[in-house]
């Protein structure tokens, strides 16, 4: 069986004439995301929910490429959002390169919540935003990079999947689905698709702890410390690019040794 061809030499970082979408682009992860692969000159489809900071993140992102910088309105909650989406992505392109699930539903999680106090509704919603949404974003395009002969399909899961935070059991509960996801489509849709995932610790934009989780981790951690968006963002992009075309069925750590630390002695 052949191996998919490749456009740039092995080791390139570069998205020259791959089309990407980033699902929840607007913001921290996804944002970052979107300004990395428009400025390796990828064309770049960003989705959120809140159309102001769609408009703000599209003016930015355009400031840094050459190529075609696409905002959609959806809210990855609703099928009828996800498949208006996926047709306008295909009206503009006809179909894409990469693919970044980075939307995700925390809702009343957010706040901490115990475990045994959710509600059917809030698993509902939790389970539709974190695990069917990546996945019919996969079903939908996924024939548009088999057309292509090649594509990398990038979940976001978590460490709240992998080690205990408190409070959040749905929300890790459904990033480790997600996490399954990601191993069995990896063997599912290759050898054409790559299908890969990252899972970060406490991030936020510029590495300042956003609120009192993020705070609790960065202290738990080897690096005394909270990422930063950009620092998902360049695995985003080695997992984009051919530099990882060797690279698939993974889910890249990155969390400042916060899983590493949860085994040290005390």
């Amino acid at each position: 069986m052949n191996a998919p061809m490749h456009t740039h030499p092995n080791g390139s970082m570069r998205l020259d004439a791959k089309v990407a979408l980033v699902t929840g682009g607007t913001k921290n992860i996804g944002l970052a995301t979107a300004r990395a692969f428009a400025a390796a000159g990828a064309d770049v489809i960003i989705t959120a929910r809140n159309a102001a900071g769609l408009e703000q993140a599209r003016a930015e992102l355009e400031s840094l490429s050459t190529g075609k910088i696409v905002a959609i309105a959806a809210d990855v909650t609703v099928d009828e959002d996800i498949v208006r989406s996926v047709d306008a992505v295909l009206e503009a392109f006809g179909g894409v390169d990469v693919l970044v699930n980075n939307a995700y539903y925390a809702g009343p999680l957010a706040g901490r919540r115990p475990a045994l106090e959710m509600t059917s509704e809030q698993w509902d919603a939790i389970w539709r935003g974190n695990v069917l949404a990546p996945y019919r974003y996969i079903q939908l395009l996924e024939p548009t990079m088999r057309e292509r002969g090649s594509g990398s399909i990038i979940n976001l899961v978590s460490i709240a999947a992998t080690g205990y935070v408190q409070g959040l059991m749905g929300y890790g509960a459904s990033k480790s689905a997600l996490a399954t996801m990601t191993r069995y489509l990896a063997v599912d849709l290759g050898p054409a698709i790559r299908v890969n995932a990252i899972s970060p610790g406490p991030v936020s934009p510029d590495g300042n702890p956003l609120g009192a989780i993020q705070r609790e981790l960065a202290d738990l951690s080897t690096l005394q410390r909270v990422g930063r968006a950009d620092e998902i963002a360049s695995l985003a992009l080695f997992l984009a690019s051919d530099a990882s075309s060797l690279v698939t069925g993974h889910s890249l750590v990155a969390d400042g040794g916060v899983l590493a630390r949860a085994f040290a002695p005390s």
